[in-house]
């Protein structure tokens, strides 16, 4: 960063700048589905960005900026019709909105499909395009957005929870959102219906690693109403 910008000021002005372009709504009208034009090599390139600078998270000017950032994104993904765009504007928002903003956004089916197909094709390696996207930072944002209605209603219609069950083992942030999409009715039975990951639960709040995975645990168990009797929620 710093061979680019010396200085703090100068990522400011730099992402000030870029904000001020991407705040230019007629800009919106030429995106594309793919990147076959500047304007959406310019959004596109922008929102990565954007996404890096906000995951550095320190930045004391950046929350100046969180409302103009918030409302952009928002109306980047209104006006959209790239889904790779479109997840870049959810990647900026799952860093700058409260867990009760997160719950309140709308997200439509084919980006919670494209998110997920996404996370499947990085963790079976089927898509060369993806290689260099790192997982955990999927991971942190379907953790944020997981809260949403809509997100769990998708993952569940999409029979995708499979994917977090797979990949909690080496990536245990995966049982984090497991926990905040057993909170639907649907991903609760299929939850249920998954005997061997119900006895690795059970095993693993018996032998929890640490305090938080316990609490994690427990809430998963408590969800699904298992051995409901003997548990009680801290």
């Amino acid at each position: 960063m710093k061979a680019v910008f010396p200085t703090e000021k100068a990522v400011h002005d730099h992402f000030e700048d870029l904000l001020r372009i991407l705040s230019y709504e007629p800009l919106y009208a030429q995106i594309r589905i793919k990147r076959s034009n500047d304007e959406t090599v310019l959004v596109g390139s922008s929102l990565i960005y954007f996404l890096f600078i906000v995951q550095m998270r320190n930045m004391d000017w950046l929350s100046d900026l969180n409302t103009t950032l918030k409302n952009t994104m928002v109306s980047i993904i209104d006006a959209s019709i790239n889904d790779e765009v479109a997840m870049c504007c959810y990647g900026v928002l799952c860093e700058i909105l409260t867990d009760e903003e997160s719950k309140d956004l709308s997200i439509s089916d084919n980006i919670c499909n494209y998110f997920l197909q996404m996370l499947e094709d990085i963790w079976n390696k089927t898509k060369k395009k993806y290689e260099h996207v790192p997982i955990m930072m999927l991971l942190k944002g379907f953790q944020t957005l997981s809260k949403n209605d809509s997100m769990q209603q998708e993952t569940a219609v999409s029979n995708r929870i499979h994917i977090f069950i797979e990949i909690c083992d080496e990536y245990p942030i995966a049982y984090d959102v497991i926990w905040a999409l057993s909170f639907n009715k649907d991903i609760q039975q299929q939850l249920r219906s998954d005997s061997p990951f119900i006895c690795k639960l059970t095993q693993l709040s018996r032998q929890p690693e640490n305090e938080q995975m316990s609490k994690i645990i427990d809430g998963i168990l408590w969800n699904l109403e298992i051995n409901h009797e003997n548990r009680s929620m801290t």
